[in-house]
């Protein structure tokens, strides 16, 4: 970490700003497996139309300028061109798969250690109250989703745009109306989609938040959805042990870094 221990407040900046090379190089090998993917919808259509039909083609049929082909021929050429087209975007996909479990692994074990620097800032006092059962889930266990999603942060976003606008693409080639009554609904979703995630990600926040103030459902989070009303009363004028209030700082910790993050 540089010896800094600073953790960004955003996890894209985060990812950009100790893995830039990384995360470069897998979106360029996305933007060239886009290449392979358009070959995989075009090489269908010329197996139907010229392999099967015979439609604007004419045989024998040379094939690379080394010899010549009859039509059933040249329907096993463009079927085995299909099948290394196939094996080609599969094996791409495959080591693009493999770098970004890399990237987010190393990112992982980056945010880890800084969380576990900045644990060792608290003064000696506070670990009296905490105990390492609640601090060792907080680094291990609850960042875990973290990683998976620094390693899709910005090559998940671009694989899917490119396959979206591949596609686009080949339906436009092969018939403009078709292209755009498919695109059609495209500035709807566009601005219906951000916000039903917004509801979702406002009410995950807000149940979050009442679960990391309730002692009892932190100490038993199976108890969450019984004991935490909406707007988490008192219970009663029923004192609270040094535990429960130990492990409510430690839940109001997690929820200041979730809100954060």
């Amino acid at each position: 970490m540089g010896g800094s221990g600073d953790i960004d407040r955003n996890i894209f900046r985060f990812v950009i700003r100790f893995s830039v090379k990384e995360t470069a190089l897998v979106c360029l090998l996305v933007a060239a497996a886009q290449a392979f993917y358009y070959v995989t919808l075009d090489l269908p259509k010329n197996i139907m139309n010229q392999g099967i039909q015979g439609q604007g083609i004419q045989f024998p049929k040379e094939v690379l300028g080394w010899f010549s082909v009859d039509q059933i021929g040249y329907l096993l050429w463009l079927c085995l061109l299909f099948f290394l087209a196939v094996l080609v975007n599969g094996a791409v996909k495959q080591y693009i798969n493999s770098l970004k479990g890399k990237l987010g692994e190393r990112l992982l074990r980056r945010l880890r250690y800084s969380l576990v620097e900045r644990i060792l800032r608290f003064p000696i006092p506070h670990f009296r109250k905490v105990s390492s059962g609640e601090l060792i889930p907080m680094v291990t266990s609850e960042v875990e989703q973290i990683g998976g999603f620094m390693g899709d942060a910005f090559v998940q976003p671009l694989m899917q745009a490119g396959m979206l606008l591949t596609i686009a693409l080949f339906l436009f080639m092969q018939n403009p109306v078709m292209g755009f009554a498919a695109i059609s609904l495209f500035p709807f979703q566009a601005y219906i989609v951000p916000m039903l995630q917004k509801g979702v990600k406002r009410l995950a926040r807000n149940a979050f938040a009442r679960w990391a103030k309730c002692p009892d459902c932190s100490a038993k989070p199976s108890a969450a959805s019984t004991k935490c009303a909406p707007t988490a009363p008192r219970r009663g004028n029923a004192p609270i042990t040094p535990n429960a209030s130990a492990r409510s700082s430690a839940s109001a910790s997690i929820s200041i870094s979730a809100n954060r993050w």
